[in-house]
């Protein structure tokens, strides 16, 4: 995989990856393409001098007046490749200045490395127009390696993008010129309260990288992904580990969505140069018949040996231990079937007391399922919060639906402000204020967190304070590569570490304050 290091939230995560890429390139006997002065691209051992103007390469793409970055298989991991393109004034033309990787290819055209960050350049620049690759003679075969990316070869090692977008009156459910503007997250509605659905279907592998990239465009950030099921025991359900996952996300059906949604489908098209993804999904929706699209994948499954999530419209027999869930998730986002959720659900059945646990706090509670899930286990007192009006509607929809109201209440908000991190699933400050009730209520005997790694380092020490000694933290919401710096940022918080849980590529944690 590619790592942009302008995609480096924290001047944390981008030091780390700078020394990691920086000892690396210092193996002995690495060569590299260079071009650091200009001129042709030539094949050359690193220098000292070299090594220097890396360096400083490394901070223009962090800053993302360039774009570079590093190959690896995942983010921690030793690099294999490094790689960085100078981008130009206007952003649509790219140079390649650097190329190195620990297998040399036949040529620097097809370099895997070469081919990664290409791909990776296309997705999140799609105004890029021509790039220029003057590494020397082009073979038939460079040629194909890059007709691969949709790259056609012109002169003076400057080539062509070719990827054609499709037309925008092709869009469902909207009507006159598109802007050339991509859409803002904080779009509205239109006046008919109609909405464009968009999907796509894609192996598990790409599910990440999609979901960053739905989420600079659906509406206030809302990504769904939506494993496929098989029937399970008791009537319910098991994830189908080999089958492609489905992606949603919903944006206002207005003009400025055709720009927005031809943007989208060409970082699918580059993503899906890497990994298996189907063509996107459009299809327009009404507000008023939310649920019913919902009931075409949404069935009833189990999660842990108790909890049943079960929506509205399906019937379950309830055995005698059962905790039922009943969650219609509406524009929210939480359905149980995500490996995060299943986790939290998981360690809230081994480790939530209400006799220990009297009052419990769930951060970023989505649909409410997981401050339901509490209330099923017998939690006294339960607050919800969360930065979207969308999501706290829908929650306090599903609470009456459980009929919990006299145990759980919802509000708008969060712990603490999260200043100047920017990123996707970032809300506008306002949005982020801890709402009055807050201060009444804590501290809290357990908090419940199923969100973001970036956000939970954020909020390590809000979430600690927030805690009573010995009181209980679960986190969830981690993708392992992340697992560490989490980890480590809830410990520095004063949190010690009870258990560690793990499905596919992700994390959750139990903690317990000091």
């Amino acid at each position: 995989m590619f790592f942009a290091f302008g995609r480096f939230h924290k001047p944390g995560d981008f030091i780390g990856a700078r020394l990691r890429t920086g000892t690396w390139l210092k193996t002995p006997g690495l060569t590299a393409y260079l071009a650091l002065s200009g001129g042709k691209l030539e094949n050359l051992a690193l220098q000292e001098a070299d090594l220097i103007a890396i360096e400083l390469l490394m901070d223009d793409a962090w800053q993302e007046t360039a774009f570079g970055g590093y190959s690896a298989p995942e983010v921690n991991a030793e690099p294999y490749g490094f790689c960085h393109l100078r981008l130009d004034e206007n952003r649509t033309a790219a140079e390649l200045v650097v190329l190195a990787e620990t297998n040399p290819s036949p040529s620097a055209y097809q370099s895997p490395v070469l081919g990664e960050a290409l791909s990776d350049l296309l997705r999140e620049r799609p105004d890029v127009s021509q790039i220029t690759l003057d590494a020397g003679a082009v073979s038939e075969a460079d040629r194909q390696t890059l007709a691969g990316l949709d790259l056609r070869q012109g002169q003076n090692g400057v080539w062509q993008v070719v990827y054609d977008e499709p037309e925008p009156e092709a869009v469902p459910g909207v009507s006159g010129q598109p802007s050339e503007a991509a859409p803002g997250n904080e779009g509205q509605a239109a006046a008919d309260n109609s909405w464009l659905e968009l999907s796509v279907l894609a192996e598990s592998e790409a599910v990440e990288a999609i979901t960053e990239l739905f989420g600079r465009y659906g509406y206030n950030q809302g990504v769904v992904i939506e494993e496929a099921v098989l029937p399970g025991p008791d009537g319910g359900a098991v994830v189908d580990a080999q089958a492609l996952v489905t992606v949603r996300t919903y944006i206002p059906a207005t003009p400025e969505a055709c720009g927005g949604i031809n943007k989208l489908e060409e970082g699918l098209f580059y993503l899906g140069k890497l990994r298996h993804i189907e063509p996107l999904q459009v299809t327009e929706r009404r507000e008023e018949d939310w649920a019913n699209a919902w009931k075409e994948f949404y069935q009833v499954h189990r999660v842990g040996r108790r909890t049943i999530i079960k929506p509205p419209w399906q019937a379950y027999d309830r055995q005698p231990d059962d905790l039922v869930v009943e969650i219609d998730p509406g524009m929210a986002f939480g359905t149980g079937l995500h490996p995060t959720t299943r986790l939290c659900l998981q360690l809230m059945e081994d480790r939530l007391d209400p006799a220990q646990h009297h009052k419990v706090l769930d951060l970023g509670t989505g649909s409410g399922i997981l401050a339901i899930a509490a209330g099923r286990l017998g939690v006294p007192y339960i607050l919800g919060l969360d930065t979207d009006e969308v999501a706290i509607r829908a929650a306090r929809q599903n609470v009456t639906l459980n009929g919990l109201d006299d145990q759980i209440e919802m509000e708008a908000g969060s712990l603490a402000v999260e200043k100047g991190e920017g990123g996707f699933y970032s809300f506008p400050e306002e949005a982020q204020r801890p709402p009055a009730i807050l201060a009444s209520k804590r501290p809290f005997d357990a908090v419940i967190a199923n969100i973001i790694a970036r956000i939970l380092i954020a909020l390590a020490e809000p979430m600690a304070q927030a805690l009573r000694p010995g009181g209980l933290l679960i986190t969830s919401g981690i993708i392992g590569e992340k697992a560490g710096e989490v980890g480590a940022a809830l410990e520095s918080a004063g949190l010690e570490l009870v258990e560690r849980r793990e499905e596919s590529d992700w994390v959750a944690f139990a903690h317990r304050r000091r």
